[in-house]
């Protein structure tokens, strides 16, 4: 969402000012006031954030690539091109693809998150091949605690830079909170960015490389395939001595072996399987190229019109929110030459047809089609119910949009001296239900895909739970009550 302005919903407003009083500045949120706020990787948070807010992909991008050479993560391109050179050894290490990286760019300034409790499914589905959801949601939301306190207790420490980052972008959410209250607080409450959740994989499922020191002098000849031999990915090689992830990892035996029965020996199979789990990985990364934004017509702020309509006037102005489902990825090589992802395809980028969009309002809306249950008070109202499919529910068209429309009802003072404001948030979440492979995305099942062949409804869990964010402010004119008449 560009241009996504200052966010307030770490708490409900409702702003009220008179003619004569200065216009309230928007709270800052008390998760941003903490010990750490200074630690480099909370700072490097702020950064992200801030690009967020103005839309400013590039900024964004420099962010993600300052916080690889913290970590000592490599980045290079499909053809192997050398962005930063990282910990790895040669092109059979993990580093980060530099399309990869503007991805998670993009997606980040674009606010699309996933509901923690879909994105823990997403883990136990695709990664550890379990069914036993519920139960490893409450269990790494109880390893994911127990990191973040041990990293806090030792915020210096090269290792803890990655959940200590994790928690800096909790704290910048809509809907903000720390990681020290995964248990406590309700997972509807929790979001998930793409950056955390690419994070929460380096910490706990992606292998890095041994260091350095460690190497025997014949390593590269054992470990690089002849293909590879004397060949661009040659250029595959870093500079650090070692790599700062993957440090989650030993919390994962003690969860696994609290799962019941043959889910434990499942888990600890698929864990131990680093091939599956980068393939897995890379798809679920080519995925987050599906944008969902949210866009205004005519902007985030709107007044209710001066008119002795009737509320029931069809009429009267109204204002659209449309959400728009595309794949979008920048990127000249369709097929990876060297690295981990090799033979994998890239699908095409295009709008996304019949993705289910469910919208949400915070506060509700009070007023729809059926009834007027508010009365007067009701300041905006759902326009047309053919618009949906159920409720809320509706579907993204040919050109991957799905539009939802308000109707402004009529200022109940037009001649009142008190101005009023309310603060709307909008929520667009969407799911893929079809069985059917969606365009553009079939191109990603290929042979050199790991996860699409897993199991049925790969799409839904992979894209389940994610969810897009704007706002709106609606004002218009109140009586001035007696008490400020004094």
């Amino acid at each position: 969402m560009t241009g996504f302005r200052a966010w307030r919903s770490w708490s409900e407003t409702r702003t009220v000012q008179s003619d004569l009083e200065p216009v309230p500045q928007a709270p800052i949120s008390p998760y941003l006031d903490h010990p750490l706020e200074d630690h480099p990787a909370y700072r490097l948070a702020n950064r992200l954030s801030a690009a967020r807010t103005t839309g400013d992909d590039e900024t964004a991008i420099k962010a993600l690539l300052e916080m690889c050479r913290t970590i000592h993560l490599g980045v290079y391109t499909m053809g192997g091109k050398q962005i930063l050179a990282g910990a790895e050894r040669n092109d059979q290490d993990f580093f980060l693809y530099d399309f990869q990286r503007k991805i998670l760019a993009r997606s980040y300034v674009n606010r699309n998150v996933t509901e923690m409790k879909a994105h823990n499914r997403l883990i136990a589905k695709l990664i550890l091949k379990i069914g036993q959801v519920n139960q490893f949601d409450k269990l790494f939301r109880e390893v994911l605690v127990q990191r973040y306190e041990d990293a806090a207790a030792e915020p210096d420490h090269p290792e803890n830079f990655l959940p200590l980052l994790i928690d800096g972008l909790a704290r910048h959410q809509v809907t903000p909170y720390s990681l020290g209250e995964l248990t406590s607080r309700s997972t509807a409450q929790l979001d998930v960015d793409d950056v955390q959740s690419f994070l929460i994989f380096l910490d706990f499922f992606i292998p890095s490389p041994p260091p350095h020191q460690v190497m025997a002098s014949n390593w590269s000849d054992s470990f690089t395939t002849p293909a590879y031999a004397g060949s661009l990915c040659d250029e595959i090689t870093g500079e650090d001595e070692k790599s700062y992830w993957e440090a989650g990892s030993p919390l994962l035996p003690p969860l696994i072996g609290k799962l019941p029965g043959k889910a434990a020996e499942t888990a600890a199979e698929a864990v131990g399987n680093a091939a599956d789990v980068l393939g897995i990985l890379g798809d679920i990364l080519i995925l987050r190229g599906i944008q969902l934004e949210i866009q205004p017509s005519p902007g985030h702020f709107f007044d209710l019109p001066h008119t002795k309509k009737k509320r029931s006037d069809k009429s009267l102005p109204t204002y659209k929110f449309t959400a728009v489902a595309t794949f979008e990825i920048e990127i000249s090589e369709e097929v990876a030459e060297c690295g981990w992802m090799v033979g994998k395809a890239i699908p095409r980028n295009g709008p996304l047809k019949e993705v289910e969009v469910t919208w949400t309002f915070k506060p509700p809306l009070v007023g729809d089609w059926r009834t007027d249950i508010m009365g007067s008070s009701a300041k905006v109202m759902l326009h047309d119910k053919n618009e949906f499919i159920a409720n809320m529910r509706m579907l993204t068209d040919d050109s991957g949009k799905a539009t939802i429309t308000l109707r402004a009802m009529p200022c109940p003072h037009p001649d009142g001296r008190e101005w009023v404001s309310e603060h709307y948030q909008v929520m667009a979440s969407g799911r893929y239900v079809s069985a059917q492979v969606p365009n553009p995305l079939a191109a990603l099942g290929g042979p050199a895909s790991v996860a699409i062949g897993m199991l049925p409804g790969f799409y839904e869990v992979a894209t389940g739970g994610r969810k897009a964010y704007n706002a709106l402010d609606v004002s218009w004119h109140e009586e001035k009550s007696e008490s400020d008449q004094y």
